[in-house]
């Protein structure tokens, strides 16, 4: 019974010393902008150096619903973006995210496992690949029952994990119904 606890006991303190360093960096978000959609349905926080750009036109026929976020180019420096795009009615059968995301796949046999998270207080599914640019990351988090938020964006190749800026954009989505 002793090693049970003692078992348990080391586990928990594992749990919350992994759980303490994952959360020692803080990125001040008292300055960022608040973008709210009421048509998208979410609202976040960003750093102040992201400007948003409208985007219209059409993708399979459809309209694009997406806002993207852009840094001002300068010389010797990479522009960065955040996309964040609705497909509307993309999920008819109202599966759970990680269902959802199993079923696109099937399409890309090559595709990456989906990873799973928490955004907004919802289940989402999220990928990272290594492309010509860098690190794209993309995230899935259902909005309704039948549409879809995808979030993403790319970082440098240099970077092996998610960065604390970004991590922290994410963590800043609440959503509005």
């Amino acid at each position: 019974m002793s090693q049970k606890i003692f078992a348990g006991v080391l586990l928990f303190c594992v749990a919350a010393t992994s759980c303490w360093a994952q959360s020692l960096g803080h990125v001040e978000t008292s300055e960022w902008n608040t973008y709210r959609s009421i048509k998208f349905g979410f609202e976040v926080k960003h750093p102040k150096s992201l400007h948003e750009r409208g985007v219209t036109g059409t993708a399979n026929g459809q309209p694009i619903e997406r806002v993207d976020f852009t840094t001002t180019p300068e010389v010797g420096k990479p522009q960065e973006g955040l996309v964040f795009y609705v497909q509307r009615k993309i999920n008819p059968k109202g599966l759970s995210i990680d269902q959802w995301y199993a079923d696109q796949m099937k399409k890309a046999p090559k595709a990456p496992p989906p990873k799973t998270l928490i955004i907004g207080g919802r289940p989402a599914a999220w990928y990272k690949v290594a492309g010509a640019f860098g690190q794209n990351y993309s995230f899935f988090v259902s909005l309704n029952k039948t549409d879809i938020l995808t979030i993403a964006f790319t970082r440098p190749l240099s970077e092996a994990k998610l960065d604390q800026t970004f991590e922290t954009i994410l963590s800043t989505i609440k959503f509005l119904d």
